[in-house]
């Protein structure tokens, strides 16, 4: 079919010179108690726990020991 071949030109021409933007970007969340210090958020959302650091008295309104 023509119209197949000419279709398959124009998508191989803008595959070939078409820039490629992202449409889509991965976001997370995490939750972390007040008692927990030192997590970040990095771009590779990988957890570095070298320098987190746990502070019990820290407590939530209301939470018991």
């Amino acid at each position: 079919d023509e119209r197949y071949g000419l279709f398959y030109e124009a998508e191989t021409m803008l595959m070939q010179e078409m820039p490629i933007i992202p449409i889509y970007t991965y976001t997370s969340k995490h939750l972390v108690h007040p008692s927990v210090e030192g997590i970040y958020p990095n771009l590779m959302d990988s957890l570095n726990l070298k320098y987190v650091k746990l502070h019990p008295e820290r407590r939530l309104n209301g939470e018991a020991n």
